[in-house]
């Protein structure tokens, strides 16, 4: 008899084991409405990924014969927008005032230091200011 007892409380102890372990996986699974929300949040932010890449833009992607539409006279100024150079991106990142003030410029990612009457590319340093440097293409004269 009490070998009965005890395969009898063997079996329900598995019975109870299974049971709460069903209770437990359950609990632990998400909803359905769940799945289907995350589902349309990534589907969302995905389409919104795709539509800022697609974007236009009107950065020139290739040259031809490295000529490009660069006007006669150009004024870089401090925080303002790189321009194309043959050579790489060009921007003022700094101006050293002085008794010859010279223009820090970034051209093509590398550090720049050049004063007026130098050249870069087809580009003269005509003025070195305070916030900004003029740019004048070679054979031109500042008006």
């Amino acid at each position: 008899m009490n070998i009965q007892i005890m395969r009898t409380f063997a079996k329900l102890r598995q019975i109870l084991v299974v049971i709460f372990l069903v209770i437990f996986l359950s609990a632990c699974a998400p909803r359905p409405n769940q799945v289907e929300k995350n589902a349309n949040s990534f589907v969302e932010s995905t389409t919104e990924e795709v539509e800022s890449v697609v974007e236009a833009s009107r950065e020139v992607v290739f040259t031809y014969g490295g000529q490009h539409n660069l006007p006669p006279q150009l004024i870089l100024t401090l925080g303002g927008e790189p321009v194309l150079f043959p050579s790489g991106y060009v921007r003022l990142v700094g101006v050293v005032s002085g008794g010859k003030p010279t223009a820090c410029l970034e051209l093509g990612g590398r550090g720049l230091a050049v004063g007026v009457g130098e050249e870069i590319d087809d580009y003269r340093i005509e003025r070195v200011l305070e916030k900004s440097v003029t740019l004048i293409r070679k054979g031109e004269v500042l008006r």
